[in-house]
This record gives structure tokens, C-alpha cells and sequence, in this order.
């Protein structure tokens, strides 16, 4: 993937995952993040983990050639 992810769209698909997750109580809600994001992305993070309750994160592994392990993730 290449480019930036706006944070608009990321916020209003956790608040969709989450209302998922409350409507079927049998599904489970995973946070998606763009972790390339720097502290924005963390602001998120938490928000769709403490406010939304949302189980975990799915992240990109990758960003314009660099893997997750760069410092900019």
C-alpha cells in the first residue's frame, strides 16, 4: 500500500466495526489502525480500544517500502 490513509475514513470503520460488534454479540471487533500514522494513529488506537471496546488492532505491514518495524510505525 502506498500513501496516506485518511484518519476520517479509519475512525468511521472502527465506529462501524463497533456497532457491528454490540448489533452480534457473537462476532468479535478488531480495531484497524494505520500505524504510519505516528500519534495519530496511537490517539486511535486507544479510542477504538478504551471508548468503542473493540478486542484488538489490525495494522498494515507495510507503507511505501517500509516494514512495521521502522521507527516511523
Amino acid at each position: 500500500m502506498e500513501g496516506n490513509v485518511p484518519l476520517t475514513a479509519v475512525r468511521e470503520a472502527n465506529d462501524w466495526l463497533a456497532t457491528l460488534s454490540r448489533e452480534h454479540p457473537t462476532l468479535t471487533g478488531f480495531a484497524v489502525v494505520d500505524a504510519f500514522a505516528g500519534e495519530e494513529a496511537a490517539r486511535e488506537a486507544e479510542r477504538a480500544i478504551v471508548d468503542l471496546g473493540l478486542t484488538g488492532l489490525v495494522i498494515d505491514s507495510s507503507r511505501d517500502g517500509k516494514l512495521i518495524a521502522d521507527p516511523s510505525a
